[in-house]
């Protein structure tokens, strides 16, 4: 056999492997539950709640678990060790519910008079979720009962802190992102595809049921407890302002209970925003982490950085979304929002607030190529 034929073999092998290792790592874990719980005693007066969302597990945590003790010495840490997402082919439905019994289970009968949860990318998506969950906002349950009360943690929970958090799912083509590392995602996303793994990485993409029902659920809940005089946590978002997969726009969700507080940090990626040792910009992402969690009100940070406004119109009445399909430009949407706006005149009248809201989304043109990987 030649040296070229003894190549192409190695390739193949190789291939192999990866693939084989692909797939025996989709199925993990091979455990009875998907979400594993370390706990690390303080004083038992406070809870944190600490999910990753990356490849490294909890780990990727040690440097702000330092900053945990130094400032909160009463608190315990429920460290969650959930399916890595790069791999696994884990339902993130179900991760969510387990997390939120864990805590339930952790909370009810002791004497905590907090718990905070900490969320790093993915890890931010499962922890609103469970939340949502537990405020028996779980309508995308098959075993949903609608009549079940609120359990017993949420009432608890006074803080969420969001690190790079994907609120409205991770964006395939986010503008920051070179080119070398969007073309390896692409890649990464045909490799997956064609190999049936990673679906606990690709259901956080924008657009996906969980991050698509997990938005509507948010927005509902926020605005029913509100209504109805319960408590809401406070939300902490720090983002990078050099975050590739993040959008400065992806916050807008959480805002909507109007205790939102938004945190950039300077000189941070993605991957970075949990590096306290970098010599240039580790002190203000250790500063700006421990500021999120110090007891009390958050006042240094709500006078630095303002909650932002929610932008809500009671008058309107009428919400018209207006949607092109998948193979056109969408132009003629303009025309339309024309003629329902002279519609709406001719029926109400001039003068007095518009009580109506044309919404016209677009997604661009849609190929054909990226509809079939996607099939």
């Amino acid at each position: 056999m030649g040296t070229f034929a003894w190549a192409a073999f190695g390739l193949v092998l190789v291939g192999l492997g990866v693939v084989s290792y692909a797939k025996l790592s989709a199925g993990y874990p091979r455990k009875t539950r998907l979400v594993q719980v370390h706990l690390e005693r303080g004083g038992g007066k406070e809870l944190f709640v600490v999910v990753p969302g990356g490849m490294f597990g909890f780990r990727i945590f040690d440097g702000a678990r330092k900053v945990i003790r130094a400032t909160r010495a009463d608190a315990d840490l429920m460290l969650v060790d959930c399916p890595p997402p790069t791999s696994s082919n884990a339902d993130p439905f179900e991760i969510a519910v387990e997390l939120s019994d864990a805590i339930n289970t952790q909370v009810v009968g002791s004497d905590y008079t907090s718990v905070t949860l900490v969320g790093y990318c993915m890890g931010a998506l499962l922890a609103r979720k469970a939340f949502i969950y537990g405020c028996n906002q779980a309508d995308d349950d098959p075993l949903w009962n609608p009549e079940a009360p609120a359990k017993d943690w949420v009432k608890r929970v006074d803080r969420f802190v969001l690190m790079a958090g994907t609120n409205r799912g991770f964006n395939p083509a986010p503008e920051k992102m070179g080119r070398i590392k969007l073309l390896k995602l692409k890649l990464r996303k045909v490799f997956n595809r064609l190999t049936g793994t990673a679906c606990l990485f690709w259901s956080c993409e924008r657009g996906e049921p969980f991050v698509a029902n997990l938005r509507v659920q948010w927005i509902r809940t926020a605005r029913e407890r509100k209504a109805k005089g319960r408590h809401w946590p406070s939300v902490v978002q720090l983002l990078g302002t050099v975050d590739e997969v993040v959008g400065y726009e992806d916050h807008r969700d959480v805002t909507v209970a109007q205790d939102f507080i938004f945190v950039p940090v300077r000189g941070t990626g993605h991957a970075s925003i949990l590096d306290f040792r970098d010599p240039a910009y580790g002190g203000e992402r250790e500063m700006k982490f421990r500021k999120a969690i110090e007891p009390g009100d958050l006042h240094e940070l709500r006078e630095t950085y303002p909650p932002m406004p929610v932008g809500q119109d009671p008058d309107v009445e009428h919400v018209i979304f207006v949607l092109h399909g998948i193979r056109d430009i969408g132009e003629w949407i303009d025309e339309l929002e024309v003629s329902l706006r002279e519609a709406y005149t001719r029926a109400n009248g001039f003068g007095g607030p518009a009580r109506i809201k044309i919404i016209k989304s677009s997604y661009g043109y849609f190929a054909m190529l990226p509809f079939l990987l996607n099939a």
